[in-house]
């Protein structure tokens, strides 16, 4: 064997380790961030190294579900008398807050105001469907209304923007 035809083969073998290799992670990396773990409580700590530490407390208002997606969001969903839901999402401000992935409907009202001193802004569809979002303390914050009355989507911004803390666990 050559040393040209010996230097050819073991290009050829480090070209498909790294292809495998790079497959690998994809794959892994892929799975990561579709994951999603229902937790008893918002403390992502083991995972995203954050906890939600405080949140609203109205006698309206009751947590169903926690979700940590993809080891770095966290997805808290409440039930909202007499008969609404909401899903509020939180991440450090480096992270995505993945949004897209509850199909939103197109939304012609943008309102812009200060709450507690935080910059928000509050989406409004057509059918009462909502999207408010705004940062505070290194977080941002995403609180989503698949449909609601009049008025409904506001003041539930005016609490959670207002009440609503995280901190970084580790």
């Amino acid at each position: 064997m050559t040393s040209e035809l010996w230097l050819l083969c073991c290009m050829a073998v480090v070209i498909l380790l790294t292809a495998g290799l790079a497959f690998l992670w994809a794959v892994f990396y892929d799975r990561c961030a579709k994951e999603k773990r229902m937790l008893e409580r918002p403390d992502f700590t083991e995972k995203a190294g954050f906890a939600v530490t405080r949140l609203p407390g109205a006698p309206y208002l009751r947590l169903d579900r926690v979700y940590l997606l993809g080891r770095r969001v966290g997805q808290l969903e409440f039930f909202i008398q007499p008969n609404w839901t909401a899903v509020l999402r939180v991440a450090p401000e480096n992270e995505e807050l993945r949004m897209w992935e509850l199909d939103l409907p197109e939304y012609d009202q943008l309102t812009v105001r200060p709450v507690s001193g935080v910059r928000t802004e509050l989406r409004q569809a057509p059918g009462g469907g909502a999207l408010a979002c705004w940062q505070r303390d290194g977080f941002c914050y995403g609180l989503y209304l698949p449909a609601g009355e009049m008025g409904l989507a506001g003041s539930l911004l005016e609490l959670f923007a207002a009440d609503c803390r995280c901190e970084i666990t580790r």
